[in-house]
């Protein structure tokens, strides 16, 4: 059993170069991306369901992943905004069509705060916005986001 004194040490395993103390917080903050890079991977594999595309030249997945690759940071960028971890205007996101259609089902988004045009994509897909609620997934938004462009 371990002491409550104890302090836990972490190892993280690498292949790159570690001189200075700042190359480890490099090492480091490169690693933490990687969570967000599995959650884009997710989005383009069950979202977009790239593997059922089943396109025989890479010409053809090259077009189809660039394209989907924009459509899951969309979708990840609205999960961030609506958790609050990031910023940026909501007309970088949405199109003015968007917009507007979330101001007529949303009239309180008038102040342009993106963080609340993200909640209303996330309502759309079906989070409930309770105080208890955990903030909304990438997959709330996915559902969200494809109603919104319906």
């Amino acid at each position: 059993m371990r002491e409550q004194d104890d302090p836990i040490q972490w190892v993280l395993l690498t292949t790159e170069s570690v001189a200075e103390f700042s190359d480890s917080l490099s090492v480091v903050e490169s690693y933490c991306a990687r969570w967000t890079i599995e959650d884009w991977h997710k989005v383009l594999k069950t979202g977009c369901r790239i593997e059922e595309r089943r396109l025989e030249t890479w010409e053809r997945m090259e077009v189809l992943l660039s394209v989907y690759s924009v459509i899951a940071w969309k979708v990840l960028e609205l999960r961030e905004l609506a958790r609050g971890d990031a910023y940026c205007s909501p007309d970088v996101l949405l199109s003015e069509t968007e917009r507007s259609i979330l101001e007529t089902k949303f009239p309180e988004l008038t102040d342009n705060e993106a963080q609340a045009y993200a909640i209303a994509v996330a309502k759309i897909g079906g989070y409930l916005d309770r105080s208890s609620d955990p903030p909304p997934g990438w997959e709330t938004m996915w559902k969200g986001l494809k109603k919104l462009q319906t």
